[in-house]
């Protein structure tokens, strides 16, 4: 899905350019709403997984005592670097991901517009 998600950056980025000065100006607008959404739900979505897995080592602390047998344990798990897995990195379709995906198809449709529009 990153490929995707920079894709779409790319192509809302390309929008931009080929609307500016272009008549009617309504489109440029558009395309740099299409732009900022695009872009703050890439770099939003960027962090996910890490964040699934610092959930993922919260839980497992829930489940153990600081105190006892465990203390070590505990310890080992609250100073372990947070690495994401396999499952952390899934694309999993939430509001931030469809937006980030309705923003892109909005990208290339005014890319494709700007195209159009700078060869007439």
């Amino acid at each position: 899905m990153r490929i995707l998600g920079w894709l779409f950056m790319l192509a809302c980025g390309l929008a931009l350019g080929l609307l500016f000065g272009v008549k009617p100006q309504i489109a440029f607008y558009f395309a740099f709403i299409a732009m900022a959404l695009n872009f703050a739900t890439f770099c939003l979505l960027y962090d996910e997984p890490f964040k699934r897995a610092r959930y993922r080592t919260e839980r497992q602390l829930l489940q153990i005592s600081a105190h006892g047998m465990h203390a070590e344990e505990y310890q080992r798990l609250q100073s372990r670097k947070v690495v994401a897995t396999a499952e952390d990195r899934r694309f999993r379709l939430t509001l931030l991901s469809g937006m980030n995906i309705l923003t892109g198809v909005v990208g290339l449709g005014l890319m494709c517009w700007g195209v159009i529009a700078r060869m007439t």
